[in-house]
């Protein structure tokens, strides 16, 4: 507390006592009750102070993070659209890689196939078709035939009505592989004509 004290004699020789003294105005308190009351009223007014200053030194504070904020926001906002511009450049980049890997297999996988004979683009196809035959058909009998001479089939289905008939009520030949129309005519015209002499 900053109370200032006058020096004043006390009657006895030699003996200087302090009297305090308003620190606003500069007058001595003598009346105990008086200084009572002033020393309660200067608590209470440095109490305030302290409360406005720290106040103060927050709103300060504040002020000057956002003023350091408005001064680095366009750096982080830069900085920010060049990383996400980093990284979708190296999503892009790698997607890229990605399909021409992909492209590269299937021209290797084109090349391939170009390379194969008829009849063994042929075979691979007629396993899927066997497969699904077998599947959907179950109580018919599904075979694959030899390779033979031109014009022979591939599959041959005997189709049964009902399970326990002993002979099959008739045959369906599948011709599985690539062809010319003319090669097909020509089949179908042998197949025909084999199942006619057969009956």
């Amino acid at each position: 507390m900053a109370i200032r004290h006058l020096h004043a004699s006390s009657g006895q020789l030699g003996a200087k006592t302090e009297l305090p003294v308003c620190r606003f105005c500069g007058q001595s308190l003598t009346d105990p009750k008086v200084l009572a009351r002033y020393e309660k009223k200067v608590k209470f007014y440095d109490a305030q102070l302290g409360d406005r200053l720290r106040e103060q030194a927050r709103a300060d504070a504040h002020a000057e993070y956002m003023k350091k904020e408005q001064r680095l926001l366009p750096a982080l906002r830069l900085k920010a659209e060049e990383d996400v511009r980093k990284d979708y450049g190296r999503r892009i980049r790698q997607m890229e890689q990605s399909n021409h890997s992909l492209q590269r297999e299937l021209d290797a996988s084109k090349r391939r196939l170009e390379h194969l004979s008829s009849v063994n683009r042929g075979a691979f196809n007629e396993e899927d078709l066997v497969a699904v035959l077998k599947q959907e058909f179950p109580e018919d009998r599904i075979d694959r035939v030899k390779r033979g001479p031109a014009g022979r089939a591939d599959i041959l289905q005997e189709v049964r009505c009902e399970t326990g008939v002993p002979a099959g009520v008739g045959h369906i030949v599948y011709l599985v592989g690539t062809m010319t129309l003319s090669r097909r005519r020509s089949w179908l015209g042998n197949a025909i004509g084999r199942v006619t002499q057969s009956s």
